[in-house]
C-alpha cells in the first residue's frame, strides 16, 4: 500500500468456535475486552433483470496439475456504515479465516459455518493514524450458491457475533498508531516490537490464521512480524523475521510507516534503507492444510530487492514458511521468491501487489494480486486484479542463506540473482472479467457507482463444497478492504465522514483443485449409535464425515482391534453372536489427518445370565474421614464375598501417597457396629486362594498393612451393607482402594443388585474412581449415578456442587458414556423410570447430579467421578443392576 492508504483487516470469521467468557476470565483481561456483536444487516441491492449465464470452466495448468475456475457463483455485502459492539465502524476484510470444522452443507444445497475476519488499522485520513484498537470479528456465515447469477447480491450473508480486542498479558491495549521511528517496545520474552509514542505496542494487522486450539496468528505490516494471540486476544508471542525483512533507518530498527499520529514527527528518511517498504509488510498469512506450517507473504519486494527503485522494479517478493508443530517454538523452514505479475497501465509497466493467499499444500498456493485502481481511488477501471496459482517446487529455498542478511540483496535493482530459482505461476481467476461480474450486476468501471468493484481486494478463504460428486471442488471467498470508507463513521471516540460509502464485499468463486492436498483434517458430522440385537440378528453402524474435500478412508474397529475388510462408512454385521459384543469405533482418514469416532456399544441378547462380580473404588481417605463403599443383594440366601482395603501395596503400582495402614469394617444397613472387620490381613491359604479365584492381585506373602477378609452375608429382604475404610491413625490421610468381590458363579440365585461408594472427589490422583465388573456371557442394563447436590437431603455437608461422570471400559482408551447434569442428554424420562425401578432415591428435576443408563457387555468398567471446573467435594457414586 501507499503511505496514505489504509489497509483494513476484516476477514470474515464465521461462527463456530466462539470465544467464551470463561476463556476471557482465564486471561484476566480488564472489563470491556470482549463483546458480543449485533447482527450485520446484509443489503439486498436490486441490480436489474439479468439473464441466466452458465458458469464458464476456465482451466490453468501448473506443475502437472490442471485447476478449473467454474466462475462467480455468489456475492455478499455489508453496509459501509455498519457498526460493531463498541459502536465503531466495522471496517472490512483484510484477513479471512474459515473454521472448517463448523462448515456444513444442508440438504437444500445451502451452507453455513463460522468465519473470522480482521480489520486493519482503522480509518486513516491524509496519512494520519489514530489510537484505534486492533481487533478481530467472528461472523456466522451462510451461503446459497447461484451459478447462473442473480438479480440480488445476497448469496453470502454474514451475522456479526463476537469481537476480540487485542491486548498485552497485563491488559494494556494494543494500538494502530504509527510506531516511533526511533524507539522500540521492550517486553520480556519478546523481540524488539513496534511501539507508538504513547507506549502501546503498534499493530497494522493484515493476514489471519486460526489454529485448532483457538489461538490465532496475525501478520503485521509495521514489523513486519507474525504475532500469536490467545482466543481472548492476549498477545502470546511474536515472530521476528530474518533481518533482511526488518525496516532500518540509520542502521537501526525503525518500524514507522511514515503515517505519524497528529502532532507527531515524520521519520527521517521517510522510507527505510532496507527491509520492508512502508505499508508493504506481511500482507498474506495462511496455514498448511495439516496445520503444521505457517506461511507469510510480503506485499511486495524488500527495499534492497528492488523496492527502493519504484513500483516497476519491486517484483520479487518473499514467502516464508515456519514449522509450528509446536506453535510456541516456531522454526523457519522455507523462504522462496515469488515473481509478482507485470501489467501495463497505459504504456507504463507496473507490478501488481499481493492482497492475500491460501496454501493448497506444501508447494502450491492461490495468491490474490491487484493494482491500486477501483472505486475509492482516483480511477475506477482496474487494469489488473487476479488470483494466480504459484508453485514453489524447484524454487530455491533461501531460509538461513546469506540473502537473509540485508547486505546481500536477492534482487538488487529489481534483477534477481542468478543463483536463485523463483516460483512459477499461472492465472486462474480474473476478477475483472466483465461477463462474470455482470451475472450479479457488478462492474469494473469506468462507471462509478455502488456496484463498481472497490480499489483493494485483500482477503481469501477456501471452503469445501462438500459435494460427493466433486470432492475436489471448493468455494473461494475473495474479500475487499473498504478502508472504513463511510459517510457515517466513528472510531477512537470521534465521528468522521469519508467521501464515499464503500460496502464490504465478498465474491465467491467455485474452483476445482485436484490433488492439491486441500483436504482438511476430517470431522465427523454423525457418530455411530449403540445397538442391542438378538442372537443371530443383524447390526449396522454408520458414520458421516467430511474433510474439506478429497477422498476419505475408513477403518472400523471392535474394542480397539481393526476389523479386516471393514473399510467403508457403513459396517454391516450379520448372524451376530455374543463374541461380537464390544465397542465399535471407526477411524476416518483424509489426506492430512485421522479422527476416531466416539464408541458405539453393541450388546447381544444371549438368553444367558451375568452379574456384577466386583466393585472397587480408589479414593482419598482424609484425616478423620472414611471411604465407604456399599452394596445391596438381590435374591434370598447368603453370599460369599471377598472384601479388601488396599493401602501400602498400591505403591507397587506406582500410586503415590497411598494410605499407610487402612482398616475396614463391614456394617449392615440400620446398624452402627460392624459385624466383621479387619486391620492387617491374616496371611493364609484361604485368602490367597480367594485372591486367585476372583482375579485379584496378590498381597505380599510376608504380610502387609493392607486389610482383607472373607465374609458370608445374608440377602434376606434385600439387605444392604456398608464397607467403611478408615486410617488406623486418626490423623493419617492417603489414597486407598476398596474392593468387594463376589466369589460365586454367575448362575447363583443371589447377586449384587447395587454397589455404591461415598467419598471425597478430588482432582487428579485424588479423584473418586469406582470400578465394576460384569461377569458372565450376557449384557447387563445398568444405571450409573454420581450424586452431589442430591446428598443435601440426607444431611451430607461439603457435597460436590456439580458432579460429572465418565464411563471407560478396562483396556479401552475411550470414554463410552458421560454426563454432567442428568436432565441433559435426552435420557431424562428413561432415567426417572430407572430410578423408580432400582428403588433409588429420586433426584430433583434440573439438579446438577449426573446419571446415565447403559446396556453394557461383560467386562470391567471404571466410573470417573469429578467436579465440573475442577471443583471438589463429597460425592456418592452408584451402579444399579436393572436386570430382573
Amino acid at each position: 500500500m501507499t503511505p496514505d492508504t489504509q489497509q483494513q483487516n476484516a476477514r470474515h470469521w464465521a461462527r463456530a468456535n466462539r470465544v467464551d467468557s470463561p476463556a476471557l476470565r482465564r486471561q484476566n483481561l480488564p472489563p470491556m475486552s470482549f463483546f458480543r456483536l449485533p447482527t450485520i444487516l446484509v443489503t439486498g441491492l436490486a441490480v436489474g433483470a439479468i439473464g441466466a449465464v452458465p458458469a464458464r470452466g476456465q482451466t490453468a495448468t501448473l506443475g502437472g496439475v490442471t485447476f478449473t475456475n467454474q466462475g462467480l457463483v455468489g456475492v455478499g455485502r455489508v453496509p459501509a456504515s455498519q457498526r460493531d459492539r463498541l459502536n465503531e465502524t466495522f471496517g472490512s476484510l483484510s484477513g479471512l479465516a474459515l473454521d472448517v470444522r463448523t462448515w456444513r452443507r444442508s440438504p437444500d444445497g445451502t451452507y453455513s459455518g463460522t468465519l473470522y475476519s480482521q480489520p486493519d488499522r482503522g480509518y486513516v485520513k491524509s496519512g494520519v493514524t489514530t489510537n484505534y484498537r486492533p481487533r478481530l470479528h467472528q461472523l456466522a456465515f451462510t451461503f446459497a450458491p447461484a451459478p447462473a447469477g442473480s438479480t440480488s447480491q445476497t448469496q453470502a450473508r454474514f451475522s456479526l457475533n463476537d469481537t476480540v480486542l487485542f491486548a498485552e498479558a497485563n491488559g494494556t491495549p494494543l494500538t494502530s498508531l504509527d510506531p516511533s521511528p526511533t524507539v522500540s517496545g521492550v517486553r520480556t520474552g519478546f523481540p524488539p516490537l513496534p511501539q507508538a509514542y504513547n507506549g502501546r505496542l503498534s499493530l497494522d494487522a493484515e493476514g489471519l490464521a486460526r489454529l485448532p486450539d483457538g489461538t490465532f496468528f496475525v501478520s503485521d505490516e509495521y514489523g513486519p512480524y507474525l504475532h500469536r494471540f490467545s482466543a481472548a486476544g492476549v498477545l502470546l508471542q511474536s515472530i521476528r523475521p530474518p533481518e533482511a525483512f526488518v525496516p532500518k533507518r540509520n542502521t537501526r530498527d525503525s518500524f514507522s510507516s511514515d503515517n505519524p499520529a497528529k502532532d507527531q514527527p515524520s521519520p527521517s528518511p521517510s522510507e527505510p534503507a532496507v527491509g520492508r517498504e512502508n505499508n508493504q509488510g506481511f500482507e498474506g498469512l495462511t496455514l498448511s492444510p495439516d496445520g503444521t506450517t505457517l506461511y507469510a507473504l510480503m506485499q511486495s519486494a524488500l527495499r534492497q530487492d528492488g523496492g527502493e527503485d519504484g513500483n516497476s522494479l519491486r517484483r520479487y517478493t518473499r514467502l516464508v514458511g515456519y514449522d509450528i508443530s509446536n506453535p510456541a517454538a516456531p522454526v523457519l523452514r522455507s523462504e522462496w521468491i515469488l515473481p509478482l505479475p507485470l501489467y501495463l497501465d497505459g504504456t507504463t509497466q507496473q507490478v501488481a501487489s499481493v492482497g492475500d493467499f491460501v496454501a493448497l499444500n506444501g508447494r502450491q498456493f492461490l495468491v490474490l494480486v491487484r493494482d491500486g485502481i477501483g472505486r475509492g481511488a482516483d480511477r475506477t477501471a482496474s487494469q489488473y486484479r487476479r488470483v494466480l496459482v504459484y508453485d514453489v517446487a524447484g524454487a530455491t529455498n533461501l531460509a538461513g542463506s546469506t540473502f537473509d542478511n540485508p547486505n546481500f540483496p536477492a534482487a538488487p535493482k529489481g534483477v534477481l540473482a542468478g543463483s536463485i530459482v523463483p516460483a512459477t505461476s499461472t492465472v486462474l481467476i480474473d476478477l475483472n472479467d466483465s461477463a462474470q461480474l455482470s451475472k450479479f450486476g457488478l462492474n469494473n468501471g469506468p462507471s462509478d457507482n455502488s456496484n463498481t468493484l472497490s480499489e483493494k481486494w485483500e482477503s481469501l478463504a477456501l471452503a469445501p463444497t462438500l459435494d460427493p460428486a466433486a470432492p475436489d471442488d471448493f468455494f473461494l471467498l475473495v474479500g475487499n478492504d473498504n478502508d472504513y470508507s463511510t459517510t457515517d463513521g466513528r472510531q477512537d471516540g470521534d465521528n468522521y465522514r469519508a467521501d464515499l460509502n464503500i460496502d464490504t464485499m465478498v465474491l465467491v468463486y467455485r474452483l476445482t483443485l485436484p490433488g492439491t492436498g486441500t483436504a482438511t483434517a476430517p470431522a465427523i458430522l454423525t457418530q455411530p449409535g449403540s445397538l442391542h440385537v438378538s442372537t443371530g440378528g443383524a447390526a449396522s453402524f454408520s458414520v458421516v464425515a467430511n474433510a474439506g474435500g478429497g477422498a476419505l478412508t475408513y477403518q472400523w474397529k471392535r474394542s480397539g482391534e481393526a476389523i479386516p475388510g471393514a473399510t467403508l462408512s457403513l459396517l454391516a454385521l450379520t448372524n451376530v453372536r455374543a463374541a461380537d459384543m464390544g465397542f465399535y469405533t471407526v477411524s476416518v482418514t483424509s489426506r492430512v489427518g485421522t479422527i476416531e469416532s466416539t464408541p458405539a456399544i453393541l450388546t447381544v441378547a444371549t438368553g444367558t445370565t451375568s452379574r456384577l462380580a466386583n466393585v472397587s473404588t480408589r479414593g482419598l481417605v482424609r484425616a478423620g474421614e472414611a471411604l465407604t463403599p456399599g452394596f445391596v443383594l438381590k435374591g434370598n440366601g447368603t453370599k460369599s464375598l471377598l472384601i479388601r482395603a488396599i493401602g501400602p501395596t498400591l505403591g507397587a503400582f506406582g500410586v503415590a501417597g497411598a494410605l499407610a495402614d487402612p482398616r475396614l469394617e463391614v456394617i449392615r444397613f440400620g446398624e452402627s457396629s460392624p459385624f466383621t472387620a479387619n486391620d492387617d490381613w491374616v496371611v493364609g491359604q484361604a485368602l490367597r486362594d480367594a485372591f486367585a479365584a476372583v482375579g485379584a492381585f496378590a498381597l505380599p506373602s510376608t504380610g502387609s498393612k493392607d486389610a482383607a477378609l472373607l465374609a458370608s452375608v445374608s440377602s434376606t429382604g434385600g439387605t444392604g451393607y456398608t464397607v467403611r475404610i478408615t486410617a488406623t491413625s486418626a490423623s493419617a490421610t492417603g489414597i486407598a482402594l476398596a474392593e468387594v468381590y463376589d466369589t460365586e458363579s454367575p448362575s447363583t440365585p443371589v447377586r449384587l443388585a447395587n454397589v455404591s461408594t461415598l467419598g471425597f472427589a478430588g482432582i487428579g490422583a485424588e479423584g473418586l474412581t469406582p470400578g465394576f465388573v460384569i461377569d458372565g456371557t450376557a449384557p447387563k442394563l445398568v444405571l450409573i449415578r454420581v450424586v452431589g447436590p442430591g446428598l443435601a437431603a440426607f444431611g451430607v455437608t461439603g457435597a460436590l456442587a456439580d458432579p460429572q461422570l465418565a464411563v471407560v471400559p478396562l483396556g479401552f482408551p475411550q470414554v463410552i458414556a458421560s454426563n454432567n447434569d442428568w436432565g441433559d442428554g435426552g435420557q431424562a424420562v428413561a432415567l426417572q423410570s430407572a430410578f423408580s425401578a432400582a428403588a433409588a432415591f429420586a433426584l430433583p428435576s434440573g439438579s446438577k447430579d449426573a446419571a446415565v443408563l447403559l446396556r453394557l457387555p461383560p467386562g470391567g468398567f471404571t466410573v470417573q467421578a469429578s467436579g465440573a471446573n475442577a471443583s471438589t467435594g463429597t460425592a456418592l457414586v452408584e451402579v444399579y443392576d436393572l436386570d430382573p
